[in-house]
């Protein structure tokens, strides 16, 4: 499989920062997943590699801060919860800047 990179609109951003309030960072991967286009309940699904799926890094960070944010446990827990989501969701990727005309 080729790695799928996108960016999500504020729309699939909005649904996933709903899903990391209702759900911490379960909700946070599963939601970002489905907004891939990757049903994670489904029988079918097989096995997901999360690096092969990939947001922008802006967006990576802010539902890491979401899930930072919202988790209402301890300090060491939220660090948990966001290492939880560096090793179960999507990878992040670095979108081309526009090229600057230096005349």
């Amino acid at each position: 499989m080729s790695k799928i990179e996108q960016r999500l609109t504020d729309e699939q951003m909005n649904a996933v920062e709903q899903a990391t309030v209702e759900s911490g960072w379960v909700g946070a991967v599963i939601e970002t997943f489905g907004q891939l286009g990757v049903d994670l309940s489904s029988d079918d699904v097989g096995e997901v590699k999360p690096w092969d799926y990939a947001i922008p890094v802006d967006q990576w960070q802010q539902i890491g801060n979401w899930i930072v944010q919202h988790d209402p446990g301890s300090d060491i827990g939220r660090v948990n919860h966001l290492m939880d989501w560096m090793n179960k969701g999507p990878s992040a990727y670095e979108e081309p800047q526009p090229e600057r005309n230096t005349r």
